[in-house]
């Protein structure tokens, strides 16, 4: 996994080698944190893809948060669950980041610590996919239970912690 991220966020972890072996044990979970922050983005950057298709040149980025979110006609629904995504990471990642953390200096099962960040990641994943395309009650109820499993994964990174 470590070496797939390598591959796929080459800025977050240059210092390391395809060849290198991992001496951190920690190091997987840690590397999950950056890219916990690079997913809080992916929403905002669809939204900002939308509006700019019906704006263009037009838009105002001198009062974006005044934007009337419903003047984008039938793009309006995918652009609020997009805005609506992007702040749920916010929400969603101190705690991750603090859990993550917590469990490193609390000296933590550092397997079990890279197996709960990773399923974090992979929940989140399938919560923006499902916050975007979510268009009708079964995907919204596949969002809630992605979500959910992301909730508990950082419930059980701060037990996990607190309990070492």
């Amino acid at each position: 996994l470590a070496q797939v991220l390598c591959l796929i966020f080459p800025f977050f972890f240059s210092a390391m080698s395809s060849n290198a072996e991992v001496k951190e044990q920690y190091l997987s979970a840690l590397m999950m944190v950056p890219v916990a922050w690079g997913l809080v983005y992916v929403p905002h950057f669809a939204k900002v893809g939308a509006v700019l298709k019906h704006v263009g040149p037009e838009y105002d980025n001198m009062h974006p948060r005044a934007t009337n979110l419903d003047n984008f006609g039938e793009d309006s629904g995918f652009i609020k669950r997009a805005k609506a995504c992007h702040e749920n990471g916010f929400e969603t990642f101190a705690p991750f980041a603090a859990a993550v953390i917590l469990c490193r200096v609390q000296k933590a099962k550092a397997p079990e610590v890279a197996r709960l960040a990773l399923r974090f990641i992979v929940a989140r994943i399938l919560f923006t996919i499902f916050y975007l395309g979510g268009v009708n009650k079964p995907v919204s109820a596949l969002r809630s239970v992605a979500w959910g499993i992301s909730i508990s994964s950082i419930t059980e990174l701060f037990r996990l912690a607190l309990s070492s």
